[in-house]
């Protein structure tokens, strides 16, 4: 798995733009200082690490404000308007096409849950399609 820690001072934009929309990419936004945010970094690090052949990009909430404001019709901008809390975890599926479709993590903040979500990034389906079959599956048992 590769991870990405993206921050104010780096040069986000062109390094953002290498990887999005190529692979499978789960996006974590956070905030420093943030009580709950600390708290999904515990879970986070070892769920991350435990999935291979998945994209992770880390971006702080200044970086998250400045893309927003000053580079608005980047795919990085278009997908960082999505975010209104922190922390958020998006799931951002390969595209060949140029749209962009994202899902957002909803469950609970546990390690299973985020394996889940992450390996879910992997599979070929669409994620809604994905989550609607681990729900029926697990209906069946």
């Amino acid at each position: 798995m590769t991870v990405y820690k993206m921050e104010l001072n780096e040069g986000h934009d062109h390094k953002a733009e290498l990887f999005i929309g190529k692979k499978p990419l789960i996006l974590l936004a956070y905030m420093d200082g943030c009580g709950p945010c600390g708290a999904l970094k515990l879970t986070w690090d070892p769920a991350t690490k435990s999935v291979k052949n998945v994209t992770v990009l880390e971006i702080e909430s200044a970086l998250i404000a400045h893309v927003v404001s000053e580079h608005p019709n980047t795919i990085l901008g278009k997908i960082l308007a999505h975010v209104s809390g922190f922390p958020t975890i998006l799931y951002v599926p390969p595209n060949k096409k140029g749209s962009i479709d994202l899902v957002e993590f909803k469950e609970a903040r546990t390690k299973d849950h985020l394996v889940e979500f992450i390996k879910r990034a992997k599979e070929p389906r669409p994620a809604k399609q994905q989550a609607a079959v681990a729900i029926a599956k697990k209906a069946k048992k």
